[in-house]
């Protein structure tokens, strides 16, 4: 008697396809964004082929790592946004399983590490400390072994940051930045240029002036000599509005009189709708409680707390807000503003 061959595979294999398509054209017919499981299942064969044919097109991913870190570097990334994220740092590491020539594997480890590295800036924001020490030491890895030097400062510089924003202990803060200013070895970089941006506002919440002062040219020197290449990159986070942005922390902290003027140039070099707008207006509520302005002060914060979450990230606005309850007086810490926003705050 024969047998008959009922091996399911190529037809469970169509109808999960035809499944696919189906819940794709679904969600293009909502308006909604095609879903990235889907997607990834109905292109899954010729994603196979390419991959096993060694045909890796690294300027596409350089441009996906661009596309990603321009959208961050306006709005904090959507639910939908961070599992395309995930989705396309999964395809990245399918592909570093294959065999490549070097200089493609080292392609593919510059696009991973730098994929991995704004997931990491996400948790950063949303103040996951341990999601975001794990994920920054994948990019950090990525980055030393696709031997991209400004790649392996940029990963460290932005831990840093991370870090400090976090409530990590300053020593940690400190140590990281100190490392992707010894790996840069002067020159200048978007990473470098985070180095500095560290150091100064780690400087300034300490109360060390001069220091934070003297982080700050640093800063200014590295931007200035950036090459021409490097000018828009929007993974880094650093121009004139993110110098602008530190030089008015700083300047807050340490009570500079030209704190507020710096804080307004800022916000008028601010796109529309860009999250860190709201940073900074945390920033002049903290000056304002520094003047004795301290209804003004409670009354700005409360606004941007209200505001959320599009205005500013977890992480660096607990961290701001902190500062202005710090600076409220003992008499004034129960006025129903300082209580409203401590309570708004708890637990966030």
């Amino acid at each position: 008697m024969g047998t008959v061959d009922q091996s399911p595979t190529p037809t469970q294999g169509d109808d999960v396809k035809r499944r696919a398509a189906i819940r794709i054209i679904t969600a293009m017919g909502a308006g909604a964004a095609v879903p990235p499981g889907p997607l990834d299942e109905l292109l899954s064969g010729i994603k196979h082929v390419s991959a096993t044919s060694g045909a890796v097109d690294l300027d596409r991913w350089e441009r996906v790592v661009w596309e990603y870190g321009h959208r961050h570097s306006i709005t904090r990334p959507s639910e939908a946004s961070l599992e395309e994220l995930t989705a396309d740092i999964i395809d990245v590491g399918q592909l570093l399983d294959q065999p490549h020539q070097p200089v493609v594997s080292a392609g593919l480890l510059r696009v991973s590490a730098a994929l991995s590295g704004l997931l990491a800036m996400h948790f950063d924001a949303i103040g996951d400390r341990r999601a975001a020490r794990v994920t920054w030491g994948v990019a950090t890895g990525a980055a030393d072994s696709s031997g991209d030097r400004d790649l392996s400062v940029w990963v460290r510089a932005k831990e840093a940051d991370g870090a400090l924003w976090g409530g990590a202990p300053r020593p940690v803060v400190a140590a990281l930045a100190d490392q992707a200013i010894a790996i840069a070895k002067g020159n200048p970089s978007h990473g470098l240029a985070r180095a500095y941006t560290v150091r100064a506002d780690l400087w300034a919440e300490m109360g060390d002036v001069s220091k934070a002062h003297a982080s700050l040219n640093q800063l200014t020197e590295t931007l200035n000599n950036l090459p021409g290449s490097f000018a828009a990159d929007p993974i880094a986070h650093v121009g004139g509005r993110f110098l602008r942005w530190h030089e008015g922390y700083v300047y807050t902290l340490t009570g500079n009189a030209k704190a507020p003027s710096v804080l307004d140039e800022a916000v008028n070099r601010s796109p529309a709708g860009w999250y860190g707008t709201g940073s900074l207006n945390l920033m002049r509520a903290i000056g304002l409680v520094k003047e004795r302005d301290i209804n003004g002060g409670l009354a700005q914060a409360l606004q941007v707390i209200h505001d959320a979450p599009t205005t500013t990230d977890t992480a660096t606005r607990n961290r701001l807000i902190g500062h202005i309850l710090a600076a409220v007086p003992a008499q004034a810490q129960t006025l129903p503003a300082a209580r409203d926003l401590r309570a708004l705050t708890a637990g966030i």
